[in-house]
C-alpha cells in the first residue's frame, strides 16, 4: 500500500493533533493532582500547627542541652533535631506570616475565609460551633464552603507560583 503526500499530510496532521491533545490533558491532571497535593499539605500544617509551634518552642538548640536526655550524648542525634528544628522553625516563621497577611486581606471583607479555616483546623472547633458564633448563623455547608476556599487562597500565598498555577485546577 502506497500513500500519497495529501494522505501522508492528514495523516501527521491527525497524529499531530491526537498527540498534542494527549499531552495537554495528562498536564491537566498531573496540574490538578499537585492542586490536591499542596492544599493537603495546607491543611496538615494547620492541623498540626500547635504542635509544631511547641516544637519549634521547645525542642533542643544544641548539644548542652542533649546532656539530661542521652547518656552517650550522641551528636548525630543532637544534630538532627538541631536540623530539623531549624527548618520546623523557618516553615512556622513562614506559615504564621501567611496566615497573618491572609487574615489581614479577609479582615475587610464579610466573608470569613480565613477566620473559619484556622478556628477549624487550628482551634480544632467544629463547623457547627463556628456557625453558631456567627450572628447571621450560615448554614453548616457554608462554613464548610469558606474554609474550603480560605484553605485554596492561603495554599497560593503559603506555596507561592506553583499554588497559584494549581489554583484553577
Amino acid at each position: 500500500m502506497h500513500l500519497n503526500e495529501c494522505e501522508i499530510e492528514k495523516i501527521t496532521r491527525l497524529a499531530t493533533e491526537v498527540a498534542t491533545k494527549t499531552y495537554y490533558e495528562l498536564a491537566k491532571q498531573e496540574n490538578a493532582q499537585l492542586g490536591r497535593k499542596l492544599r493537603h499539605n495546607t491543611i496538615k500544617l494547620l492541623k498540626h500547627y500547635s504542635q509544631l509551634q511547641s516544637y519549634v518552642d521547645n525542642a533542643i538548640t544544641d548539644s548542652t542541652q542533649a546532656e539530661d536526655i542521652w547518656l552517650d550524648k550522641s551528636v548525630v542525634k543532637v544534630n538532627a533535631i538541631v536540623k530539623s528544628k531549624e527548618k520546623t522553625a523557618l516553615m512556622m516563621r513562614h506559615v504564621n506570616n501567611m496566615l497573618d497577611i491572609y487574615a489581614e486581606k479577609c479582615s475587610g471583607k464579610q466573608f470569613k475565609y480565613c477566620e473559619c479555616m484556622r478556628r477549624y483546623y487550628i482551634d480544632g472547633e467544629t463547623l457547627e460551633e463556628i456557625a453558631e458564633s456567627f450572628p447571621e448563623k450560615p448554614d453548616v455547608r457554608t462554613i464548610h464552603r469558606y474554609i474550603a476556599r480560605g484553605i485554596e487562597e492561603l495554599s497560593v500565598l503559603l506555596w507561592g507560583v506553583i499554588g497559584l498555577n494549581t489554583k484553577l485546577s
